[in-house]
């Protein structure tokens, strides 16, 4: 759930050895006023909460205006979305989605986000903020009025962001604590903000440059990847291995405009939104279990679920190949449909007598090994929330314990879905 705990920034720490030699630190105190709003996102005509999205919230440096110092960074509520957080007073505040993996200490300069080029290079165009908000004295004492204004600089059509809200104070010392906090109300992020607030990343990525992967992670953020003929869908084509993204897994960010100007989005550049570190881990799960072929329907996206896909540390998979020793002793190629209804056959958990059948037992081994692998990863913090087709337990691939490692539900009925890192819990 969101935290109400608020960070001290650096600047307001200082270490000093005292007139008796002992090291004495000093706090300066600053007053703040707490502000909570209900983040929504589009869902259809409808909305949903955007519960469990990291955020950083900044202030603009009083005595430069180029810059942006970090006030916290904190996750919405779990099922709410609400988000709570405080500021010391007047100013200009902005609220970003928080870079995975990347946590900027309370006090530093925050780096204004700028989409990435496939090159690497980074655009003129600046990530946005999910929210601004001015603060300005009212004239009373300690008593602030608070508006909500997008910044907007992409430029786009005032009806694709929320609407400015000029008077949502007023704010005062009888919002000096997290459980007495200004209500700023219902938010709610259209598409267009959700797909302007998620960075498009490019190949000079450290989860790009540093990587094994490298070379391949380089085809995908760099735009290389192998359209299957007219269509939207695009192939990862290695010497052994080969990722399909079906047009499906871009077909919401294909509805909304890309970065550099009006145009819609490729497919390309949707891709590019789905963070480095989860397909870079993906190849490396592949090269693991010797998986020759994945196909995807589902990656960053901007229009519909929870926060997992939208936040970019998801992907769903709905069928996998690999190479293995038939029961005559030569190679055969195995292939498994990671569905609760028509993957019969690759469910972790068959008995004997229901792969009844050498290519059965072909397909329920090798859908084993895949789980157990995610399992393992789940232990060791490599992954986050994992459903699937199928509920399972450690026990259930060969492990210890009774802790369920991956759910199902009617949503995951015909795919797996792999949330990469614990951003999330």
């Amino acid at each position: 759930m969101a935290t109400a705990q608020q960070q001290i920034p650096a600047q307001q720490v200082q270490n000093a050895t005292n007139g008796n030699n002992i090291l004495q630190t000093t706090v300066q105190l600053v007053q703040r006023y707490w502000l909570r709003v209900t983040v929504q996102m589009q869902e259809g005509t409808g909305t949903r909460p955007a519960a469990n999205l990291p955020y950083t919230l900044t202030q603009q440096d009083a005595q430069n205006n180029a810059n942006w110092i970090v006030l916290s960074n904190s996750i919405t509520h779990i099922s709410s979305g609400e988000a709570k957080f405080a500021i010391p007073g007047a100013g200009r505040y902005r609220l970003y989605v928080k870079e995975p993996n990347v946590t900027i200490p309370a006090g530093n300069t925050f780096p204004i986000p700028y989409h990435q080029l496939p090159s690497g290079q980074a655009s003129q165009r600046e990530v946005q903020p999910w929210m601004e908000l001015v603060v300005t004295e009212s004239g009373a004492p300690q008593t602030f009025n608070v508006a909500q204004v997008h910044p907007n600089t992409l430029g786009r059509p005032a009806n694709l962001y929320p609407a400015a809200a000029n008077s949502l104070g007023p704010l005062n010392n009888t919002h000096a604590s997290a459980a007495h906090a200004l209500n700023l109300g219902e938010y709610r992020i259209k598409n267009q903000l959700w797909s302007d607030i998620s960075t498009c990343y490019g190949t000079s990525h450290p989860s790009i440059t540093g990587s094994v992967n490298r070379a391949a992670l380089e085809q995908i953020y760099g735009e290389h990847l192998v359209p299957d003929g007219q269509t939207a869908t695009r192939e990862l084509q290695l010497t052994n291995r080969i990722v399909r993204f079906e047009a499906m897994s871009t077909q919401g960010g294909r509805q909304t405009q890309g970065f550099a100007d009006a145009n819609l989005m490729t497919a390309d550049e949707c891709l590019r939104k789905t963070h480095p570190s989860v397909l870079d881990w993906w190849l490396s799960a592949m090269q693991a279990l010797n998986i020759t072929y994945a196909r995807s329907t589902g990656a960053w996206r901007p229009h519909t679920g929870s926060t997992r896909h939208r936040y970019s540390l998801a992907l769903d998979i709905t069928h996998l190949r690999t190479v293995a020793t038939g029961s005559d002793g030569n190679d055969v190629t195995v292939e498994i449909h990671l569905h609760r209804i028509e993957g019969t056959d690759a469910k972790p958990t068959a008995s004997d007598a229901e792969t009844n059948t050498p290519t059965k037992v072909l397909r329920r081994d090798f859908s084993r090994r895949f789980h157990r692998y995610l399992a393992e990863q789940r232990q060791t913090g490599a992954l986050g929330w994992l459903g699937g087709p199928w509920e399972l337990t450690y026990a259930n691939v060969g492990m210890q314990g009774n802790t369920t490692f991956i759910k199902t539900d009617s949503i995951h009925i015909h795919h797996v879905h792999v949330s990469v890192g614990r951003e999330q819990p």
